[in-house]
C-alpha cells in the first residue's frame, strides 16, 4: 500500500491530528516526563489513558517524541494543519457533511474529552453520529466494492451460491454463523467495516472457517492501523466504561500484517490484500481469504 504524498489531503488530516495531540498534552520541545506525569498533568480519566498512550506512539512514529520505556522526551514540534483547512481537506476526501466541524469540535474540546467531562457522542451531530459508532465507514464505495467482489467469487463456484453477510452487529456474529451453518456450509462470508469491534478476532475467524465450504472465501473490509485524525476524535468512542477492558490493549485497528497472521493461523490462505475505496478509504483494506 502506498503512503500519502506530501500534498495529499490525507496527510493534512494526519498533521491536524498530530498537532491536536501536541497542544492537548501541553508538550514543549526539550521537555521530559514520565507517561504517568503526562497523564496526571492533563487530568486524563482512567478509561482514556490507553488513548493517550496511542497518541504518544503516533508522535514517536513522526519523530516528535522519544519513548524510553515510560519516559517521554519531546524532540520536535509536529507539522501543522490549520483548523480552517479541514473543510477543504474533508471535501477532497469526499467525507460526509459535518465531519470537518466534528473534527474541529473534538480538537477544541480535547481537555474536556480527556477528563471525561464530556463524551465524543456529545460532540457528534446527527450526520456524523454513526461515525462515532463505526468510524471507518466514510463512504458507500468500500461496502459496495466488498459486496460486488463477494458475489463475483460466489458465481465461480457454480450452482446457486450461498453468501453469508455477517451484518453490522458484532454481538450477533456467532449466532448468525450458527444459524447459517445449521442449513449447511456457505460459499462466501462477507463483512464490511465492523470486524474491528469484535474483541476475540481469532475465535471469530475460526468460526467463520467452520461455516465455509472447502475453498470458500471470507471477503471483508477493515481499516488497518491508527490514523491521527480519528485518534483525537472518534477513537474516544472505543474507551471502555469504568471497570471495562480496552479492546486488544488499544489496538482497535490491527495492522495488515496482524490480519495476515491471524488468517493463516485460523486455516485460511490469504488470496489478496488491497487498498479499498480510493482516497476516501482512509486506510480501509480489502481482504480475500480462502478456506484451506
Amino acid at each position: 500500500m502506498s503512503h500519502p504524498t506530501r500534498s495529499s489531503p490525507l496527510l493534512g488530516l494526519q498533521e491536524f491530528g498530530l498537532n491536536s495531540m501536541w497542544h492537548a498534552l501541553g508538550l514543549e520541545v526539550g521537555a521530559r516526563a514520565t507517561v504517568d506525569e503526562v497523564l496526571e498533568s492533563r487530568e486524563v480519566a482512567a478509561r482514556h489513558t490507553w488513548l493517550v498512550r496511542r497518541w504518544l506512539l503516533a508522535l514517536r512514529r513522526e519523530g516528535v517524541v522519544g519513548l524510553d520505556g515510560e519516559r517521554v522526551e519531546v524532540t520536535a514540534e509536529p507539522p501543522g494543519t490549520r483548523p480552517e483547512d479541514l473543510g477543504r481537506l474533508c471535501a477532497r476526501l469526499r467525507l460526509p457533511d459535518g465531519m470537518a466541524e466534528f473534527q474541529r469540535a473534538s480538537a477544541r474540546n480535547l481537555d474536556l474529552l480527556l477528563s471525561d467531562r464530556i463524551t465524543v457522542e456529545d460532540l457528534a451531530g446527527e450526520r456524523v453520529r454513526s461515525l462515532v459508532d463505526r468510524p471507518d465507514v466514510f463512504t458507500g464505495e468500500v461496502t459496495e466494492a466488498c459486496a460486488g467482489l463477494a458475489h463475483r467469487v460466489a458465481r465461480t463456484s457454480g450452482g446457486r451460491p450461498r453468501v453469508l453477510d455477517l451484518g453490522d452487529d458484532p454481538g450477533r456474529f456467532l449466532a448468525t454463523m450458527t444459524e447459517a451453518g445449521s442449513s449447511g456450509p456457505v460459499d462466501v462470508v462477507l463483512s464490511a467495516n465492523v470486524l474491528h469491534r469484535v474483541p476475540d478476532l481469532p475465535l471469530l475467524l475460526a468460526r467463520v472457517r467452520d461455516v465455509l465450504v472447502p475453498g470458500g472465501e471470507l471477503v471483508f473490509v477493515v481499516r488497518v492501523g491508527d490514523d491521527c485524525a480519528s485518534l483525537v476524535s472518534s477513537h474516544f468512542g472505543f474507551s471502555p466504561r469504568p471497570g471495562g477492558e480496552v479492546i486488544r490493549q488499544g489496538e482497535v485497528f490491527p495492522a495488515a500484517g496482524w490480519w495476515r497472521t491471524a488468517l493463516r493461523r485460523a486455516g485460511f490462505f490469504v488470496r489478496s490484500v488491497s487498498c479499498a475505496g480510493g482516497p476516501a478509504a482512509l486506510g480501509q483494506t480489502l481482504f480475500r481469504a480462502v478456506r484451506m
